[in-house]
C-alpha cells in the first residue's frame, strides 16, 4: 500500500494461506512472522521475508515454536516477538536477529527482557516526538484502516486496503 497515491499493489503469494500473522519492517524488507491457516489451532513457525520493491517473497527462517497472534515490533536491526498463541497462549519473548552469514536471513535467540523498561511519559524516539499521536484502527468488515487523532478523538484519515486488515503497527520511526 502506498499512502501517498493510495494505490494497493499485489506483490505475490505467501508459501501457504495465512491469517493471524504479525509483521515488522526491517530496512527495506518486511518480515511476516508466524500466523495460522483458516482453521483454528494451526499455528506456524514460518518467517517470510518480503521485498516490496522487487516483489519477492521468500522463506527467511523459522520461529523456535509455532505461534499466531503475536505482537511484534522492529527494534533497530532486530525484531521482538511477544506472546501469541500456539496450541495455548504463549508467554515468551523472542528476538529475531539477522544471521551473520546473511543480513537478510532471520534467526532467533531468546532473551529475558524488561518489556516496559523504556516505557514512560515522553519516552519516544526523537524521530517521532513532533508527530501528532495517532491510532490506526483496522476495519476487517470494510477492508479499511481509520486513522484517529488521539487529541481530538476524530478520524483524520481513512485508507482502503486489502482483505481483512488486522494488527496495524507503525514502525518505531514511522
Amino acid at each position: 500500500f502506498d499512502p501517498a497515491s493510495r494505490d494497493v499493489r499485489r506483490l505475490g503469494s505467501l508459501a501457504a494461506p495465512t491469517t493471524h500473522a504479525a509483521a515488522a519492517a526491517i530496512g527495506d524488507r518486511v518480515l511476516v512472522i508466524g500466523g495460522r491457516s483458516a482453521t483454528p489451532n494451526t499455528p506456524t513457525a514460518r518467517i517470510a521475508a518480503i521485498d516490496p520493491r522487487r516483489g519477492s517473497i521468500r522463506l527467511a527462517g523459522r520461529l523456535p515454536r509455532a505461534v499466531s497472534d503475536a505482537a511484534v515490533t522492529a527494534t533497530g536491526r532486530d525484531v521482538l516477538v511477544a506472546g501469541g498463541r500456539g496450541h495455548a497462549p504463549v508467554a515468551e519473548l523472542t528476538t529475531l536477529a539477522p544471521a551473520k552469514a546473511s543480513r537478510h536471513r532471520a534467526t532467533h535467540r531468546l532473551k529475558r527482557l524488561a518489556v516496559y523498561a523504556h516505557d514512560g511519559p515522553n519516552a519516544l524516539s526523537s524521530v517521532v516526538r513532533s508527530v501528532p499521536p495517532r491510532v490506526y484502527v483496522p476495519n476487517s468488515a470494510s477492508n479499511s484502516v481509520d486513522v484517529i487523532d488521539q487529541r481530538t478523538f476524530k478520524i483524520v484519515d481513512h485508507y482502503r486496503v486489502g482483505l481483512l486488515p488486522q494488527h496495524v503497527t507503525p514502525s518505531y520511526d514511522l
